[in-house]
């Protein structure tokens, strides 16, 4: 199903990520997969951990301008 909205058209609040961050023992040096990147709201606090990379996916296209700012 296609939609007619990008997914950075949509405000999204990551509402668990205090319990997600938690469950995911984020390390120092970390190598972590965000399969569900949209507005990039997990991906920026896993890069807050110093030397941590992430691999994001999202089916929106549209989500690279985000990816690039981070």
């Amino acid at each position: 199903m296609k939609s007619s909205y990008s997914s950075l058209e949509i405000s999204h609040y990551p509402v668990m990520l205090k319990e997600v961050v938690e469950a995911c023992s984020l390390q120092k040096g970390g190598n972590y997969v965000d399969c569900t990147f949209g507005g990039g709201g997990y991906t920026q606090e896993i890069l807050k951990i110093s030397s941590t990379k992430v691999i994001a996916f999202d089916r929106d296209s549209h989500v690279k301008e985000r990816v690039d700012e981070l």
